[in-house]
């Protein structure tokens, strides 16, 4: 309710807080592959102020909509599914794209962070995708038997 009431609130975007509650994270649902990251009170008070707040970063490398976002228990990196079938995972404190990763046959409407570190991604393909990010990029699911490259 609190970003309904300021400039940050868009009716047709996602949105998801760091862990830490400090940095937001934004992806417009349409017209845009772009995700902001914004210090999200900086950014509440500059529109409480009537100005126009400005992200800290905004990170490009899907080719289509951003549909979801995830941030890591830790709050380090960031993960973004996308029209465009794949998943991007961002450091957010240096704003790069760490790692693309591809599996899904259509588009990914889901990203979720476990507390144990493992990335689970669904899509329109059907298909829920367990990643391990601290290994080689593996994708698991029972389509798949254990694992795939």
């Amino acid at each position: 309710q609190l970003l309904r009431a300021h400039a940050l609130y868009k009716r047709d975007q996602h949105y998801m807080v760091s862990p830490d509650g400090r940095v937001l994270a934004t992806a417009q649902a349409a017209n845009s592959a772009a995700i902001k990251l914004w210090d999200l009170n900086s950014a509440l008070t500059a529109a409480r102020d009537g100005a126009v707040p400005e992200p800290l970063a905004v990170l490009e490398g899907h080719l289509s909509c951003p549909t979801s976002l995830s941030f890591s228990r830790d709050g380090r990196l960031l993960a973004s599914g996308s029209l465009d079938h794949t998943i991007r995972i961002w450091d957010v404190q240096s704003r790069k794209e760490q790692r693309k990763l591809q599996g899904h046959e259509n588009h990914v409407f889901g990203v979720q962070f476990t507390p144990d570190g493992r990335l689970y991604s669904s899509g329109r393909d059907g298909l829920v995708c367990s990643w391990s990010l601290d290994s080689p990029v593996r994708r698991t699911g029972p389509e798949h038997g254990a694992s795939d490259p």
